[in-house]
């Protein structure tokens, strides 16, 4: 069990070879010991999925993740928190991998498991429903996905802590994405000042790729929502 919790302090520092390694020996060792089906196995090769993932390789990340799925399900049940999450990651990496309709199975799989075990206001929901918004929105349903944004928003209105607000940042960033796609610049650019505001505060001055992106999105979406009330005053002033 050390082995394994060092694996996982070394993906938490991002040392991602040697936690593998570690990862790797421990599920050998667990196996030996427990045979195939227990929970530390399945927590061994969600983490090296998690590793596989970050390393850009979503392909093997969700084979070693459907391990993960399988055992948890196995060992510990349907009702189990931890076979919610094994869902909910996975359909992170099938997304990744551009395999929406697996995604949208896994993931609605997560939510319904999670709701089962934990209830429909666990903070665990806002990441579900945030990755279910996305992948809807990847689907061409920008108008649904909002949906999932709203209650994501709705779970998470009192944050509390840097990764908290970071999520409402995320959530806020994807639905001014969906805006966008539906044609309606003003809110796309309300959320996405929502976005950049929560990042500023968290980041401060950094070159942290989301505060560039969100920034350069401000003034995409700033002058399609003067060219849009330009639009719509000519309109008013034809009529």
């Amino acid at each position: 069990q050390n082995f394994l919790e060092a694996g996982i302090d070394f993906l938490i520092q991002g040392k991602l070879d040697l936690s593998f390694e570690i990862l790797s020996e421990s599920l050998m060792l667990f196996s030996q010991v427990y045979g195939p089906m227990h929970p530390y196995n399945a927590l061994c090769f969600s983490n090296m999925a998690m590793i596989l993932y970050q390393s850009g390789d979503a392909g093997e990340a969700a084979l070693y993740q459907q391990k993960a799925v399988i055992i948890n399900e196995r060992s510990q049940g349907l009702d189990h928190h931890e076979t919610a999450q094994a869902y909910g990651n996975l359909a992170l990496f099938c997304h990744k991998m551009g395999e929406m309709k697996h995604a949208l199975i896994y993931i609605t799989r997560a939510l319904y498991l999670a709701n089962l075990t934990c209830g429909p206001h666990h903070p665990d929901n806002v990441t579900s429903f945030t990755n279910l918004g996305m992948i809807l929105q990847d689907m061409g349903n920008a108008e649904i996905s909002m949906k999932y944004f709203r209650k994501a928003l709705e779970l998470s209105e009192t944050p509390t802590n840097s990764e908290q607000f970071l999520l409402v940042a995320s959530v806020c960033h994807a639905m001014a994405l969906s805006f966008h796609m539906m044609k309606n610049p003003k809110e796309a650019l309300h959320y996405e000042r929502r976005n950049y505001s929560i990042l500023k505060n968290i980041l401060g001055n950094s070159k942290d790729k989301r505060l560039e992106e969100s920034s350069l999105l401000l003034k995409k979406f700033t002058a399609l929502a003067v060219k849009q009330a330009k639009t719509d005053s000519l309109t008013r002033d034809m009529q």
